[in-house]
């Protein structure tokens, strides 16, 4: 189903993404297995974790390095 985000928190202290969209009552448990299968496997890639904390300038430099164009951090404003 097509879902977009409508709100997003991305400090430590709890990050979540809400969408907003229907997922048919149908589909939820097959959607629910699906996810917690995918998020085992990324636990089990034991992927080494880094939090860092950057200005803009810092993370668009860093960010364009891992993924060029990955998102556009000119909407986000001149905040760290």
């Amino acid at each position: 189903p097509g879902m977009e985000t409508s709100k997003a928190y991305h400090f430590l202290d709890g990050p979540f993404v809400e969408y907003k969209g229907d997922i048919p009552a149908d589909d939820r448990g097959q959607i629910l297995e699906k996810l917690k299968v995918a998020f085992q496997e990324l636990l089990e890639e034991d992927i080494d974790t880094e939090i860092k904390v950057l200005n803009k300038d810092e993370a668009q430099q860093m960010c364009n390095r891992i993924k060029e164009d990955y998102f556009n951090l000119s909407d986000f404003g001149d905040e760290p």
